[in-house]
């Protein structure tokens, strides 16, 4: 389409001079031969350009991930075991969080694992251990009739992220129960005042995590690579 400009008079200062201003008689047309797209050339260099700022990045980058898994896996372990607390004061009953090989929301009877060298990884489950009514059952570390359960938890993510207790029945080993008035029903081992559970990863213990359960129920994370007796920790 031809674009043609009208003949203008033109001012160009306060004089009364008229300048006419015309415009030639130039054809406007698109050009056809041009095209916006990539060629497939130019596509295979950016994929190449962009596989290699990905390969140099990725390094970086993992430990922050890292960082961030065993973080939030520590953090829910903490919240599990004060949801526990919590809910026991609240019910005036026991509850306990136990380990489980079997975390599966549609499982038809969650189990407790009761093997105390087992680690905690595969998941837990957190119940009202109230013994169905059953004083002899009572904050007994199994799920027994229609005691409620509270929360079941996933396994941890990460296949080298690993959660161990204490591997003894009186302490982590297999559950931890918290009593009505809040406290743990744990018994610490030897030399100890303290129980706890150790988180770790791929990178061992300068990473790991402890989350320490004192005598009164308090759950605290202790230093990043320190048990709670503040030693460098060494992951099975």
């Amino acid at each position: 389409m031809n674009f043609v400009c009208p003949k203008t008079p033109f001012v160009g200062s306060n004089d009364t001079t008229m300048i006419p201003f015309v415009c030639l008689n130039m054809p406007s047309a698109p050009n056809r031969h041009f095209s916006a797209a990539f060629t497939l050339i130019e596509l295979f260099v950016v994929l190449v350009v962009v596989g290699i700022l990905s390969l140099i990045a990725f390094p970086s980058f993992e430990p922050f991930i890292l960082n961030q898994r065993i973080s939030g896996q520590a953090n829910d372990l903490v919240t599990d075991l004060s949801l526990a607390r919590s809910e026991a004061i609240k019910r005036a009953a026991p509850v306990t969080v136990c380990k489980t090989t079997d975390p599966s929301p549609t499982a038809g009877s969650p189990t407790c694992d009761g093997t105390d060298a087992n680690p905690w990884t595969t998941g837990r489950i957190i119940f009202l251990d109230s013994g169905s009514g059953t004083l002899a059952n009572d904050g007994n570390g199994t799920i027994d009739g229609n005691e409620q359960i509270l929360r079941v938890r996933q396994a941890l993510e990460g296949k080298n992220n690993r959660l161990v207790g204490d591997g003894t029945a009186a302490g982590t080993g297999n559950r931890v129960t918290f009593r009505g008035n809040g406290t743990a029903t744990l018994t610490p081992t030897a030399g100890n005042n303290e129980n706890q559970l150790i988180l770790c990863d791929k990178r061992g213990g300068a990473e790991a995590r402890a989350i320490v359960i004192g005598p009164t129920g308090r759950v605290r994370v202790a230093d990043k690579g320190k048990d709670m007796k503040d030693n460098n920790i060494v992951c099975p």
